[in-house]
């Protein structure tokens, strides 16, 4: 007489438990190629959240970048470059000069009309491989906290329900825990993988569009405002931006060109934004005057400054003689403790003395809310939580086995 083994009869809550197991398995090896993809091709993504690239890379495309040496840049490449202090900017490469360990490039969104204001020194770029459009609008969806907090929690209940201690009197289930187990390692190592992620390549970057220049005139006078409308208008706090305007005045007779700031809006208000104000005889490439620079204004409240205007509603902050070109660089600071998101401000520059009047803006200025950093990283969430259940599940089984002794 034969006998079959019985086969042990399964749960449906066992079975969606160990499909989730294996599913998170496979995310980890992902994660696991994402992280070599990383450190050894330098691999990262940019995200298109503007119409700069378009009608290439729409607005909303995700792209993947990777490493190359500034000897490799060839024109027509797309290229992500740095910017010390600003976002970097990626655009088509228009011209290539130089030799050595560097170049000097110049770059142009395909959807715009001229070259970027100016070029720019590399050693290095990120060249764009590929991309894939409406993809960027998951990044931020998965960027979310409560998404993350919530595929954190999920991940957690996994790994903790995996090694929660079965009935040590049931052979059956014993085993079926230890068949788990390795399921449920790859399920931690899928969270703390994840982790790696955001440790060794970050969020994903913004692909930028770079600054604008804006030419206003009058009579006798001409403004030339050089802006990035994009980080004006998501600044964080004590994260500086600046605006750089360049003065220029014709009259037929000699003159004095007075220059003032005027402000207004919600964040107008004491330690609400700082502003300091240096003069450069030609334009300012990078932050840095190649010719002599002077100050201005020191960093000061910016409501201190505006408070009682001398002029045309705006505060003098200095004067030039009419014929000698002034380029001015105003550095733009929130200092407000706890910034509200959609929080903004009017920054303007005004001019006068020879002729009408002028006046030039940026744009609103406005703040996102805290700087980058100011909350925990999805990083440490991550590895707090695993711990915790990988702890709890611990705990059990040795009070467990101490029940069975």
């Amino acid at each position: 007489m034969s006998t079959t083994a019985e086969r042990p009869r399964r749960t449906p809550a066992a079975v969606i438990g160990d499909v989730l197991l294996w599913v998170a398995s496979i995310g980890g090896v992902i994660c696991i190629l994402v992280v070599i993809a990383a450190v050894v091709f330098h691999v990262t993504l940019i995200m298109f959240k503007t119409g700069s690239m378009e009608p290439t890379i729409p607005t909303g495309s995700l792209a993947v970048v990777h490493e190359i040496p500034a000897s490799d840049v060839e024109v027509g490449q797309i290229v992500t470059v740095e910017r010390p202090g600003l976002l970097p900017v990626t655009h088509r490469v228009t011209s290539v000069a130089g030799s050595g360990d560097t170049r000097t490039i110049t770059l142009r969104g395909d959807a715009n009309p001229t070259d970027d204001v100016a070029p720019y020194v590399v050693s290095s770029v990120r060249e764009v491989w590929t991309w894939v459009p409406g993809w960027a609008s998951v990044v931020v969806w998965f960027s979310n906290p409560l998404v993350l907090g919530g595929l954190t929690l999920g991940a957690t209940a996994l790994v903790t329900w995996a090694f929660w201690p079965r009935d040590a009197g049931n052979g059956r289930r014993r085993a079926r825990h230890r068949g788990r187990a390795p399921a449920a390692i790859a399920s931690a190592g899928t969270t703390l993988l994840a982790a790696a992620v955001f440790v060794v390549g970050g969020t994903p970057d913004a692909a930028h569009a770079a600054e604008v220049e804006t030419v206003v005139s009058s009579q006798y006078l001409e403004l030339t405002s050089i802006s990035d409308p994009e980080l004006l208008s998501a600044m964080t706090r004590m994260n500086p931006v600046t605006w750089q305007v360049g003065v220029d005045a014709s009259p037929p007779e000699p003159g004095l060109v007075h220059l003032g700031v005027a402000a207004s809006g919600v964040m107008v208000a004491p330690g609400d934004m700082t502003v300091g104000v240096r003069a450069c005889p030609v334009r300012w490439v990078g932050g840095v005057c190649s010719g002599t620079a002077s100050t201005w204004v020191p960093t000061t409240d910016l409501a201190a400054l505006v408070a009682a205007p001398t002029a045309f509603g705006a505060h003098e902050i200095g004067s030039m003689d009419a014929g000698v070109q002034r380029w001015l660089l105003l550095t733009v600071t929130v200092t407000a403790t706890d910034p509200t998101p959609g929080d903004w401000a009017d920054l303007r520059l005004q001019a006068w003395g020879v002729g009408s009047p002028l006046s030039t803006g940026p744009g609103s200025l406005a703040a996102t809310g805290p700087a980058e950093g100011a909350v925990i990283p999805p990083a440490a969430l991550s590895l707090i939580a695993i711990a915790t259940g990988l702890l709890v599940a611990m705990i059990a089984g040795r009070r467990r086995e101490a029940d069975d002794e």
